[in-house]
């Protein structure tokens, strides 16, 4: 019987003028069969401290203890790796499950379950999943996905994606948004602009946008960008005069100016304006205006006089 692959067969030494016997050439025999047969048809194991392979073709399960690092590409049906995994380029189209792997370019047609993909420092340089692929968390510094279905947490600092699914609605912040109107009546007088205060809130995403104690009359965005600005006043009658109202910024310029002759209009005003904020810390203010008319009060309340500000 042949020692491979169980074990090194030991031959004996032979010499000059000995008596070659029949089972001497058997054993050769034996043992040169079972190396070709164990490596022909895939009996053989492969026990190597450094083994360097141009392309390595693996059909059935194999398990690596420790890392294996392949310069050439890995084909395999079904790849499980408890150490860590290392290549340049490989294509596995049954799967891979690995508990510490690292990846320059992974390419995966199958169907393949990660329980976390981590690809934020340089972990995966590129990720192409075209098969049917499910992620339970996914953390990513800047990541871009043609397709994307994630069905647990994930946490994505930057995520683009042509066309994604997600099982619950994206969590976003709320805009940028206040509506809040006068409760303090303002009486003006004839000749009069006045900045108007408004110390109710009907819709405000914090204090820092609006504030009923401390300047109630700004309404402050909270970042850069393009925002609308709505203004209505009320006035308590429709007498002679000129009645308007200004919407200003904190530089004291007004971005919109609204008027008209008091006798032909009902006593309400509205303005609309567009501003943009490149900078945060500035804020705008509603000024009512009154020119040859008698004193009159604006009306209070959220259907009286009121001031909004929605970023687009």
């Amino acid at each position: 019987m042949p020692s491979f692959p169980a074990s090194v067969k030991t031959f004996v030494t032979r010499n000059t003028g000995d008596v070659i016997a029949a089972n001497h050439i058997n054993d050769l025999q034996d043992e040169t069969n079972a190396l070709e047969a164990g490596y022909l048809n895939g009996t053989a194991r492969l026990n190597s401290s450094a083994s360097t392979l141009a392309s390595l073709g693996v059909t059935g399960p194999s398990t690596f203890s420790s890392n294996v690092t392949i310069t050439g590409g890995l084909q395999s049906s079904n790849c499980t790796v408890s150490g860590g995994f290392q290549s340049s380029n490989s294509t596995i189209s049954g799967g891979l499950n690995s508990s510490n792997s690292t990846l320059a370019n992974l390419s995966v047609t199958g169907g393949s379950t990660l329980g976390t993909l981590q690809a934020g420092a340089s972990t995966h340089t590129s990720l192409s999943v075209s098969g049917n692929s499910t992620v339970v968390a996914l953390t990513a510094g800047a990541s871009t996905l043609t397709s994307l279905s994630v069905s647990g947490g994930s946490t994505l600092a930057t995520l683009q994606a042509a066309g994604s699914t997600f099982s619950v609605r994206p969590i976003t912040p709320p805009p940028d948004c206040a509506l809040v109107f006068m409760e303090t009546a303002i009486i003006m007088g004839s000749s009069n602009l006045s900045t108007v205060s408004f110390q109710g809130q009907t819709i405000a995403i914090n204090s820092s946008i609006h504030s009923t104690g401390t300047n109630p009359e700004r309404l402050t965005p909270q970042s850069t960008g393009l925002y609308r600005v709505t203004a209505q006043v009320r006035f308590t009658s429709t007498e002679a005069g000129q009645r308007g109202i200004h919407l200003t910024d904190s530089s004291g310029g007004d971005f919109v100016e609204v008027q008209h002759t008091a006798s032909s209009r009902s006593n309400f005003i509205q303005a609309v304006g567009y501003k943009r904020f490149d900078a945060i810390g500035g804020y705008v203010i509603c000024r009512a205006e009154q020119v040859g008319a008698s004193t009159m009060t604006l009306s209070t309340g959220a259907a009286g006089t009121w001031f909004a500000l929605e970023k687009m």
